[in-house]
């Protein structure tokens, strides 16, 4: 059993080694035909380096010739198979804007919003890509909205936007749980304005209601009050919104209570 692996084993090595000497005779000679059809097929067999090497020479050679479009189609999709999606995204936009009649345009443009979808980081990191790539595929839509790729691009955008909720969720929470109480209720409630439709947002409400009463806990007695008062409004807001839920509404009704208390008590020291 051991010979036969050795034995493949140095086959394969053999085959290797034509491989890369039939692939270096083609990328030194002067046969671009050649080479073209040589870029073509290491593309297919998903060969992206040699591909992108072949047709990068290639560019520059068939510039301004019917087959500089094909060319340059497959050495931007090679930069994607090479998955340098910033490299990629770029050329696919100048395969768009210097070949916008072309039937693959709709294909390419597509591919542009797809670069950054795969550049888009987790929701803990940095999310300059994940809005790039929102803005891309909202121009996509925008341009074909009758596209086949409707039912992917949405699934996508969601994915995106489920990252920037994240993102923001986490941002508040770290405010409320810092005990900065007063932004942590301006960026709850800027995340429930710019996501209505996010999926806890009953907890983001539960934590502005503990916000607001940790803050008037807090507060200075001239401020006090008034910050009771907006903590019994904003549960008023949560059981309003939230009527059967059973993981907050005890609690968010005890703090109601409780800074009920707290007003009648204001109000008796300051007659």
């Amino acid at each position: 059993m051991k010979s036969i692996l050795q034995y493949i084993l140095i086959i394969a090595v053999v085959i290797s080694m034509g491989s890369c000497s039939d692939y270096n005779k083609i990328l030194k000679g002067s046969d671009y035909e050649k080479k073209y059809q040589a870029a073509v097929a290491y593309y297919e067999e998903g060969d992206y380096f040699k591909s992108s090497t072949l047709l990068e020479e290639l560019l520059t050679v068939y510039k301004g010739t019917k087959r500089a479009e094909e060319i340059y189609y497959y050495y931007a999709f090679s930069q994607y198979g090479l998955l340098d999606f910033d490299f990629a995204a770029f050329h696919f936009r100048n395969y768009v804007k210097n070949f916008s009649k072309s039937e693959r345009v709709e294909e390419v443009s597509y591919m542009i919003a797809l670069c950054y979808f795969k550049l888009s980081a987790k929701p803990s990191l940095d999310q300059k890509n994940t809005m790039k790539a929102l803005k891309e595929f909202q121009l996509f839509l925008d341009k074909y909205p009758n596209t086949e790729r409707v039912a992917d691009v949405n699934e996508k955008v969601d994915i995106l936007r489920g990252k920037l909720e994240t993102k923001s969720f986490n941002l508040a929470f770290l405010y409320y749980k810092t005990g900065y109480y007063k932004s942590a209720i301006i960026a709850f409630n800027n995340l429930l304005k710019d996501y209505p439709d996010i999926e806890n947002s009953d907890e983001a409400h539960y934590y502005i209601v503990k916000s607001n009463y940790e803050l008037a806990k807090l507060s200075v007695e001239s401020k006090m009050k008034s910050r009771f008062e907006e903590t019994v409004e904003a549960g008023r807001v949560f059981m309003r919104k939230y009527p059967t839920n059973k993981k907050y509404s005890k609690e968010v009704e005890q703090i109601i209570e409780d800074s009920k208390k707290e007003i009648s008590k204001l109000n008796i020291n300051n007659i």
